[in-house]
């Protein structure tokens, strides 16, 4: 997965409920993090030489998440969809 300013890449994530999620995620600049509120993933640090991130959903649905820090005037757009599957 990568991030930049504004943007994830992908936006939309698909995965299944009760597998872990292992994101591998590239940063192309300034420090990031991310949340996902409804599956406890809380404010995750991604610093720009990138980070692994590791949850394991336990509820199906189509969630929000979004970076938790102020990285410039588009951060408010900064956003994707995770959909969790059975």
């Amino acid at each position: 997965m990568g991030v930049r300013q504004y943007a994830w890449d992908p936006s939309v994530l698909e995965v299944k409920k009760g597998e872990l999620v292992r994101l591998i995620v590239h940063n192309a600049d300034v420090q990031h993090g991310l949340v996902i509120p409804e599956l406890g993933v809380l404010n995750i640090d991604i610093p720009p030489d990138g980070a692994v991130i590791e949850f394991t959903p336990e509820k199906v649905g189509t969630f929000r998440f979004f970076c938790s820090y102020y990285c410039g005037d588009g951060h408010g757009i900064m956003q994707g969809k995770i959909i969790v599957e059975e």
